[in-house]
């Protein structure tokens, strides 16, 4: 499940503003394709994870962040036609210029998640042949990766999969024969590659296909318990330390939910006028831009659209309200 959003945005390149959905949470809850795809659940998530100027063109995973590409980059021809691929995904193009200006900076993990993400996006489309070339992109520079990992298992067993996806076949077969690792269930992994890699399978696969995955959810979950057991009461607080409620807490300094809770807000956080949300705590001292809260996390303004997006707030607004569902349902019955 995957809860997001909205941000106004100004490009760092162009200058104009956009509104952009983000991610606020997500969560998986059935098993990852071997590629490390989120299940079915949480696929939507994908096209929230780049973002491309509708003016200029500049894609990053935030546009209000500036880039140090070269500015011959986005006059390129690569960059203008999407290095010639016929994508029939929208959303594979745009992570195919994030590609384009990860690598061009240096960015070897950025380069290849984006080219990984197109690959994901063209796979929704159908698109065969751009998926195909964004996982060659993309192991080109897990190559890289891995080459520079200390413990490159992962890195390695990724590398299989894309592999697989993209009918090298016999690299596959040649890589896991030759792989070994301490940890069974990284075993596993490599021979249920190595077994569809011999029959001629490039179709995705999950992770619950892997021998001992329900055993390696269940070791996780120990983990956790574990790191849960290990504070000791007795042996890490003395008794005269003990939290008093009496003694560490006046009357009025109480938890209270109206006064300690949060809400998302919009802030001009810098001298730019980038207009971006964060999760402020009640009673902090932030100047806020105009803006209802509502239970949704979403925002009204009061503002008026000028030109490009760019929002005309009142930003002489000291004070915020909170929103109280039981004053909502006041005026509700008020109302009726």
């Amino acid at each position: 499940m995957t809860t997001t959003f909205s941000v106004l945005r100004k490009c760092s390149r162009c200058g104009k503003y956009s509104n952009f959905t983000k991610i606020l949470r997500e969560s998986a809850f059935a098993s990852f394709d071997l590629d490390d795809r989120p299940s079915d659940y949480d696929r939507d998530a994908l096209q929230y994870k780049v973002q491309e100027c509708p003016h200029c063109g500049y894609a990053a995973d935030d546009i209000s962040f500036g880039t140090t590409a070269p500015d011959a980059l986005f006059e390129s021809e690569e960059y203008l036609s999407y290095g010639g691929i016929p994508f029939l995904s929208e959303l594979a193009k745009k992570f195919y210029r994030l590609y384009l200006v990860e690598r061009a900076v240096g960015d070897v993990e950025g380069a290849f998640y984006a080219a990984l993400h197109g690959a994901w996006a063209s796979d929704d489309a159908l698109d065969v042949a751009a998926a195909t070339k964004c996982r060659r992109l993309a192991l080109e520079q897990l190559e890289i990766l891995e080459s520079r990992a200390s413990n490159p298992e992962g890195w390695t067993l990724t590398k299989f999969d894309l592999l697989r996806r993209v009918r090298d076949f016999d690299a596959v077969v040649e890589g896991a024969m030759a792989f070994h690792s301490d940890r069974r269930y990284h075993m596993n992994i490599a021979a249920l590659e190595l077994e569809l890699a011999k029959r001629g399978d490039d179709a995705c696969h999950t992770y619950a296909e892997v021998d001992g995955y329900d055993d390696e959810e269940d070791e996780d979950e120990d983990e956790d318990e574990i790191v849960d057991e290990d504070f000791d009461e007795d042996e890490d607080c003395d008794e005269d330390e003990d939290f008093d409620e009496d003694e560490d807490c006046d009357e009025g300094e109480d938890f209270d939910e109206d006064e300690d809770r949060g809400c998302y807000v919009l802030f001009d956080e810098d001298e730019n006028d980038e207009t971006c949300r964060r999760f402020v705590d009640f009673g902090e001292e932030d100047e806020i831009l105009d803006g209802d809260f509502d239970a949704n996390i979403n925002w009204d303004f009061d503002g008026e659209s000028v030109g490009d997006f760019n929002w005309d707030f009142e930003d002489d607004e000291d004070e915020y309200e909170e929103y109280d569902e039981d004053d909502e349902e006041n005026d509700d019955e008020e109302l009726a």
